[in-house]
C-alpha cells in the first residue's frame, strides 16, 4: 500500500515543480512514480504466487485479465502516446493543450483506464490486499487528477480554462 502513496506523492511533486520551481531534475519523478506504482502492483498481485497459480488465476478470469491488459495499454496510450512526451515529461514551463483523441472526450481519460485495470486485476488476483490496493490507487488517482484540474493545469497548460468549459472533467461526452 505504501508504494501507491509514494508513487502519487512523486506525481504531485512532479506537477508542483512545473508550477513553482521548474527544476529539470525533478522531471524524472513522474516516470519514477510509474515505476514505483508498477512495483507496488507486482508486490500486491503477483509476488509470492507460483507461475502455475498466476496462470490459473488468469484462466479462471480470462475476461477480466483481458480487461486489465486493455486498461493498462490504454492508460499507457493516453499518458505516453497521446500527450507529447518531451513537452509533458521532459521540459518545464507551459505545456501545449491536447484536446483531441481521448482528451476531447473527457479531461482525464486515464482515470477510467487505470480504474478498469485495477478493478480487473483485483478480480483476477482476488484477495483482500488486492481489492484494498485497487481502492487506494483509484482513490489517490481521483484526488490527484482533481488537484491537477483545479490547481496545476490552469497554470501549466495554455488555454486550460477554456478547455474546461468545452470538455467535461470525467464523465465522457459523445
Amino acid at each position: 500500500m505504501i508504494f501507491a502513496v509514494i508513487a502519487f506523492a512523486m506525481f504531485i511533486v512532479f506537477d508542483v515543480n512545473k508550477v513553482l520551481w521548474n527544476d529539470k531534475r525533478l522531471n524524472m519523478l513522474f516516470l519514477l512514480g510509474v515505476i514505483v506504482l508498477a512495483y507496488g502492483s507486482y508486490d500486491c498481485f503477483i509476488k509470492g504466487r507460483t507461475l502455475f497459480n498466476i496462470f490459473a488465476c488468469i484462466k479462471d478470469n480470462l475476461l477480466f485479465a483481458i480487461a486489465a491488459l486493455f486498461g493498462i495499454w490504454k492508460t499507457y496510450s493516453v499518458l505516453f502516446i497521446e500527450l507529447p512526451f518531451d513537452e509533458t515529461y521532459a521540459k518545464t514551463g507551459k505545456l501545449p493543450l491536447v484536446d483531441t483523441g481521448a482528451y476531447g472526450v473527457c479531461r482525464h481519460p486515464g482515470f477510467w483506464f487505470l480504474l478498469i485495470a485495477y478493478v480487473s486485476l483485483s478480480v483476477v488476483f482476488f484477495s483482500f490486499k488486492a481489492v484494498l490496493f485497487s481502492i487506494i490507487v483509484s482513490t489517490l488517482n481521483l484526488l490527484y487528477i482533481y488537484v491537477e484540474d483545479i490547481f496545476i493545469f490552469p497554470k501549466t497548460i495554455y488555454g486550460y480554462d477554456d478547455y474546461k468549459k468545452r470538455v467535461p472533467f470525467l464523465v465522457p461526452r459523445r
